[in-house]
């Protein structure tokens, strides 16, 4: 069952774990981007929030 995302700390939660999951795909494939983890992480923030209504 997926929980719903109602906080910023599950905004928070789900960002990095998609951020991680980037980046582990990356490095298995061995194909690095230059965009940095926090940059990634940043981007999958507002996604995230603007999907789900919370206010940034």
């Amino acid at each position: 069952m997926k929980k719903s995302i109602e906080t910023w700390e599950d905004v928070a939660n789900v960002a990095f774990h998609r951020t991680i999951n980037d980046y582990w795909e990356e490095y298995s494939t061995g194909i690095i981007r230059a965009n940095s983890l926090q940059d990634k992480f940043r981007a999958h923030i507002k996604k995230i929030a603007r999907d789900n209504n919370i206010k940034i």
